[in-house]
């Protein structure tokens, strides 16, 4: 969802004043209809929002279990039977953080009107 939010927003049009930067490659009613999609999906993502806090508030109230700290602090005490989990290599973070933030240059650079970085 926040994927789709980020993209679409790009190019959608809320109004003569604001527009994405990639509105101008968009027909009017390529326009309207990604804009439509833009609206729809911020309902679906403060829906999910919504949900996930509700599930925090559940866990913590009826099962009794601290979900929002582990959020936080990205640690948990967990039974003794269950093994610890698998992180994934720094070396991969370290690389998609490079190439997340080459195509977030490459959208600004290439924006209509942007004249690059």
């Amino acid at each position: 969802l926040l994927t789709l939010q980020t993209v679409s927003g790009l190019f959608a049009r809320s109004d003569a004043t604001s527009a994405g930067p990639y509105n101008l490659w968009l027909t009017e009613a390529q326009s309207k209809a990604l804009s439509t999609f833009h609206s729809v999906n911020f309902v679906l993502l403060a829906v999910a929002v919504g949900l996930h806090v509700a599930a925090i508030l559940f866990y913590r109230l009826i099962k009794g279990q601290n979900l929002l700290t582990p959020m936080i602090t990205g640690t948990k005490r967990l039974p003794a039977a269950t093994p610890p989990p698998r992180l994934a290599p720094l070396r991969r973070a370290l690389f998609l953080y490079a190439l997340s933030a080459a195509a977030v240059a490459a959208l600004a650079w290439a924006a209509p009107g942007a004249g690059g970085l």
